[in-house]
């Protein structure tokens, strides 16, 4: 089973320790393709990475259609099973490629209980229209709080997804 987890980037955080110690636990029965927006800040932790077996792709998923070519390449080449995105409403994107590339898990995972920005019109557009293709394209909606899901999701909406 290969699985592609879709991260911002490299740096000593939460997700990126709880990713590697995912990496070390399933290390000879899953293969694990880490995704990330950005270059490895600490090279130390990319090593770990690196040396627990990871394939690392540093691929900026966004509207660049030459991004867009290299990550659903990477879905095709890799024969992934599945994406799991850990950037909440910021992994619409992600979840639409994954859909057109015909992989049959999509999992959106909300880390942050609220955005953790300055709302302006442009930016409310921006993320209502990726908080979309997350309800529409992903399989699977998970958080480590009830607390995010009280902020981003209507009841109704979670009730009718699962």
């Amino acid at each position: 089973m290969k699985v592609a987890f879709v991260i911002n980037n490299f740096r000593q955080g939460g997700i990126e320790t709880y990713i590697l110690r995912f990496l070390k636990e399933y290390k000879n029965k899953i293969e694990l393709i880490l995704i990330s927006n950005s270059k490895a800040r600490n090279k130390k932790l990319f090593q770990e990475y690196i040396d627990n077996g990871a394939k690392i792709n540093f691929i900026k998923v966004n509207f660049n259609l030459i991004n867009i070519f290299k990550f659903l390449n990477l879905l095709k080449n890799e024969d992934i099973n599945t994406v799991c995105d850990f950037r909440g409403d910021f992994s619409g994107l992600t979840m639409l490629l994954s859909k057109i590339g015909k992989i049959k898990n999509r999992i959106v995972f909300y880390r942050e209980s609220n955005y953790q920005f300055e709302m302006n019109f442009f930016k409310f557009i921006y993320i209502k229209f990726f908080h979309l293709l997350v309800i529409i394209f992903s399989n699977k909606i998970l958080s480590n709080s009830k607390s995010a899901f009280k902020y981003f999701y209507l009841d109704y909406i979670l009730k009718f997804k699962y």
